[in-house]
């Protein structure tokens, strides 16, 4: 993958027991170390993310990342994300091995995922969604879990104030359970974010 954005393969080797693959280095730390972002960063850090999905999603064929998540995105100082951890990823149709159907983090996993139903272009958006509830919320990735209710909605309106009901709104269709009822696509969702101010 060439992106400025996804570190780029330089090599691999294979010792005794592992097969190591060597990455260009990025001096941005993963949104989990506990730092607190300000909602006009928390915009800037969306938008970068959606941005590497735009690419993701026009190549042909599209690509899924299939495992967004607060530990697999690097931010720098300028709030500049960096995806990384393509472990998971596939082609759109390509056939994946039973065991490893159902993969991912659960809280950031999409339901549709989740169920072993066909992804979409609009499945990364729910676990990049999830991901921006930890940051707007100030929860940590291990406890996403506490805001889902058994519709697989995650509640996250009460913790937030002083936010644009207009960004409260973008936020929900990303993280709708039904994939039908989210953005079609990171394009669809990069232009209507750009078009918000979060505060």
């Amino acid at each position: 993958l060439d992106h400025h954005s996804i570190p780029r393969y330089l090599d691999s080797f294979e010792t005794v027991d592992v097969f190591c693959m060597v990455q260009e280095y990025k001096a941005a730390p993963t949104l989990t170390d506990r730092r607190t972002f300000t909602p006009i960063e928390i915009k800037k850090i969306a938008s970068s993310v959606l941005e590497i999905l735009v690419d993701l999603q026009q190549r042909i064929p599209p690509i899924f990342h299939r495992d967004i998540k607060p530990e697999n995105i690097l931010v720098d100082e300028q709030h500049q994300a960096y995806l990384i951890d393509f472990g998971l990823a596939r082609v759109e149709r390509q056939e994946v091995a039973v065991s490893s159907m159902v993969a991912g983090t659960p809280g950031f996993m999409a339901p549709e995922e989740l169920f072993n139903r066909p992804l979409t272009k609009a499945s990364d958006l729910y676990s990049l969604g999830a991901t921006i509830v930890c940051l707007i919320t100030n929860t940590r990735s291990t406890d996403i879990n506490n805001l889902l209710d058994d519709n697989y909605h995650l509640e996250f309106e009460h913790l937030v104030a002083g936010i644009n009901p207009l960004f409260i709104h973008w936020l929900q269709r990303m993280i709708a359970p039904n994939p039908r009822d989210r953005f079609p696509d990171a394009k669809t969702a990069k232009q209507q974010l750009e078009s918000i101010d979060i505060e």
